[in-house]
């Protein structure tokens, strides 16, 4: 795929690794190989959207989450490109200014959606809004167990999800 300047890659499941180009809103879905079809590339825009500005794999049922900044909501589409959920505008339901989601992840049931200016905003594996965890002037993150690992200013961190500590 040559178009555009790749602007993530989501390998949250490895059998099925996505590469989103930004620019040009497409995304091309990959095997495990990396090897591409070409039923595998998904224009935004043919789908009505034109500021997706970040992904993440589903793995409850092979969807793949967006971000449409134009809109201010998180969409899920299936395997068919059909939205099966949509958030609403969170810019107006949560209250926040500088909404722009760096990364998303889901994992044990939730997505976990990094936002450089509010933190990291949790919602169920539905859309439906959990809660925020405060931590501001993350560089890198990742989820394993029940810990949220991230450096912030070259120090490294982590972050007990269900205890509320960081060590």
């Amino acid at each position: 795929f040559r178009s555009g300047t790749l602007t993530q890659i989501e390998v949250n499941n490895a059998m099925r690794p996505l590469l989103f180009y930004g620019e040009v809103q497409k995304l091309v879905i990959t095997d495990n190989t990396l090897s591409k079809q070409n039923q595998n590339i998904i224009s935004f825009e043919e789908m009505g959207m034109y500021q997706i500005t970040c992904i993440a794999s589903s793995r409850m049922d092979n969807g793949i989450w967006l971000y449409d900044q134009e809109l201010f909501q998180i969409v899920k589409i299936d395997q068919h490109l059909n939205r099966t959920i949509e958030t609403g505008n969170l810019k107006q339901l949560l209250a926040m200014e500088n909404l722009e989601p760096i990364k998303m992840m889901e994992i044990n049931g939730f997505l976990y959606v990094h936002c450089a200016n509010n933190g990291l905003l949790v919602f169920d594996i539905y859309g439906t809004y959990y809660k925020t965890i405060p931590l501001l002037n993350i560089d890198t993150w990742n989820i394993m167990n029940d810990q949220f690992l991230y450096t912030s200013e070259g120090k490294a961190f982590s972050y007990d999800i269900k205890t509320l500590e960081i060590i």
